[in-house]
């Protein structure tokens, strides 16, 4: 009934968004702090790293007011995910956000720029480097955090999904954006040549496997299993089309090829012959 409060009412409403964002973020970074302090003590990342009985209870104080905090938001992102289509990657963990920082620093000093290990025609080094860091890090996860998690979501509806309660899982969906990051800035540099664009794609479908049938992750999607990161480039990126051209045309050369080996040479004499998807010619 007044236009003047009606007028103001949107911009109160919005500086009052604003500030509690702004606290929650100051209160995340102060908590988020206090579990690196932690993590500078015990050498992290080094595989070998112990938490000493002494840091006990106050990792679990570190980590537990990070889940604290997080808690509504996952819970409002679980009971909104009602078709479980897997369209949306879960949520990372704030305390594997903090555990994860240093290894995406490794990674992208391995994999960004002119390194030797940052080459479009080996795609297999960065997604197996992620493969390692699991192999590495998965039993730190299971000794120290896991514990926590099942603490702190028994008995909610976030007890029944794997990506949350179980620490493995919640360590793959912490890694997997930074391999996200990685492909999708890749794709564009590998889709004008034909034999890297077959090849990259063939990785990640490789890499996905593993995940899956090695690593038992199903992204939070218990009716359908995760879809994987091929599906993301091909389907949600829209990468299909191209990819399925560049192995139509593969497919072409190497029966041509076939043909060409099973025909007399005398029949051809001496012609230039394109073999397959390896990019070279041959007379």
């Amino acid at each position: 009934m007044q236009e003047a409060a009606e007028g103001a009412a949107p911009h109160l409403l919005d500086h009052i968004v604003k500030t509690t964002q702004n606290l929650r973020r100051q209160i995340k970074d102060a908590f988020s702090a206090d579990l690196e302090a932690i993590l500078k003590k015990i050498t992290w990342p080094k595989a070998d790293a112990i938490l000493p009985n002494n840091l006990q209870d106050k990792w679990d104080a570190c980590v537990g007011k990070l889940l604290d905090l997080q808690m509504p938001e996952l819970e409002a992102m679980e009971s909104a995910s009602t078709s479980k289509t897997g369209s949306k990657p879960p949520a990372v963990l704030f305390p594997l956000e903090v555990l994860v920082q240093p290894l995406e620093m490794r990674f992208r000093y391995h994999f960004e720029g002119d390194r030797p290990t940052n080459r479009l025609d080996k795609p297999e080094y960065f997604l197996s480097h992620i493969t390692t860091q699991l192999n590495s890090y998965n039993n730190f996860v299971l000794d120290n955090l896991q514990p926590v998690l099942f603490n702190h979501f028994r008995g909610t509806d976030l007890a029944l999904n794997p990506v949350y309660i179980d620490a493995t899982s919640a360590l793959i969906t912490a890694l997997l954006p930074m391999l996200r990051t990685k492909i999708f800035s890749t794709l564009p540099q590998v889709a004008g040549q034909p034999q890297l664009l077959s090849h990259f794609i063939h990785e990640i479908m490789n890499f996905d496997t593993t995940i899956r049938e090695e690593w038992r992750y199903d992204g939070g999607n218990r009716t359908e299993g995760w879809k994987g990161l091929a599906w993301e480039v091909l389907v949600q990126q829209d990468w299909f089309s191209r990819w399925l051209q560049v192995e139509k045309d593969c497919r072409q050369y190497q029966d041509l090829e076939m043909y060409i080996l099973l025909t007399p040479r005398s029949c051809f004499g001496s012609i230039p012959e394109y073999y397959g998807c390896s990019g070279q010619w041959r007379t």
